[in-house]
């Protein structure tokens, strides 16, 4: 499990989603550390599900095993239970961003503290690209938040 902490710390500001799996250096496959990670942590949380950080793991896991479906309902799970959870905020605007849900990325990247700027940016950019009519942060936090 110390193996599992070392080597899926995420990027702080990737956006790139090749960026965000731990490749197996032998065989370039998703390691299976993930997999095993998975199963850890939801033995934990069906212990105890109001358990943000065994959401967050079991979010971050799948997302690092490329399953972006399951690690958008895990992440979500986390900042359910706690809305204040700002690692797991940053990691679902990233995921939203990369699957071209701007508006949602922006809503989560608001909540994801100083570590979601660049994406919160990002996203902003390409929401103005589709003409999406607000021109600064505030307009959009009012009309999005």
């Amino acid at each position: 499990l110390n193996c599992f902490f070392r080597k899926s710390v995420v990027p702080k500001n990737f956006v790139n989603p090749n960026d965000f799996r731990q490749l197996d250096p032998v065989t370039g496959e998703v390691g299976t550390e993930n997999i095993e990670a998975i199963q850890l942590f939801k033995d934990i949380f069906e212990q105890n599900s109001r358990n943000a950080d065994a959401a967050y793991h079991i979010g971050i896991s799948y997302a690092l095993s490329n399953d972006y479906d399951n690690a958008l309902i895990y992440l979500n799970k986390a900042v359910f239970i706690d809305p204040f959870y700002e690692k797991a905020w940053h990691h679902l605007s990233t995921i939203q961003y990369n699957r071209g849900e701007y508006k949602e990325c922006v809503k989560a990247a608001l909540k994801g503290g100083p570590s979601s700027r660049t994406i919160l940016e990002k996203a902003y950019e390409k929401l103005n690209e589709k003409g999406f009519p607000y021109r600064n942060y505030s307009q959009i936090k009012n009309k999005l938040v």
